[in-house]
């Protein structure tokens, strides 16, 4: 993995402009935030031009803009540079976010693997009638009627509007309410499973 000295200053220079450090290659190290050394820690692992990189938990103890240039980075990589990544984090938010494949690790051992889709699937049938409903005008008694209408258990508001927990499909019978009501309606639709959700699945299984 040696880089050749006629190469390393031209390869240096462009790999602290790809991860944002082009201002700042004369500093000392010790003046760098949290953020600004792990953008350095993968520009030290670029120059050796890998096809592979392991990162460990890049972006914990960072502040939101340094957490927002690093998964933009990570992105580029993978999409611009076709390097392949492979994160280790507990942020699962920021995991579903990025990552095209997961792998959940439950005591050292690897339980299951594949895209969020297809581990979602498990949970979506379960929940496959729940809808995340929002429409626009004043829904005054809306909430109250919705819980009135057949095959819908739960009625939780959520945000603007509100989350249905259905066990039949209620979508036309909603629809209805809401045009009867004279309302419009902004959204109705089935809500993905968090990666949160999946792990908790699984990690239970295990």
């Amino acid at each position: 993995n040696r880089v050749p000295r006629t190469d390393a200053n031209g390869r240096i220079t462009r790999l602290l402009e790809q991860v944002g450090l082009d201002n700042d290659g004369d500093r000392p190290v010790r003046e760098f935030s949290r953020g600004m050394k792990q953008r350095l820690g993968i520009a030290e692992v670029l120059v050796k031009d890998p096809k592979v990189v392991i990162m460990d938990e890049p972006t914990l103890g960072i502040d939101p803009d340094g957490v927002t240039r690093i998964l933009e980075l990570i992105t580029g990589l993978n999409r611009e540079h076709g390097i392949t990544i492979m994160l280790s984090s507990h942020l699962l938010h920021q995991v579903q976010q990025i990552c095209h494949r997961i792998g959940i690790i439950v005591k050292g051992r690897m339980i299951v693997q594949g895209d969020v889709d297809k581990l979602g699937s498990a949970i979506l049938k379960e929940r496959r009638w729940n809808f995340l409903l929002e429409v626009g005008g004043k829904a005054d008694g809306l909430e109250t009627e919705l819980r009135s209408i057949s095959g819908i258990a739960e009625v939780e508001p959520r945000g603007g509007g509100w989350f249905l927990h259905c066990t039949v499909d209620v979508r036309p019978a909603v629809v209805s309410l809401v045009s009867r009501k004279g309302l419009s309606l902004l959204q109705l639709r089935s809500e993905d499973p968090t990666l949160e959700e999946i792990y908790l699945k699984y990690f239970r299984e295990a």
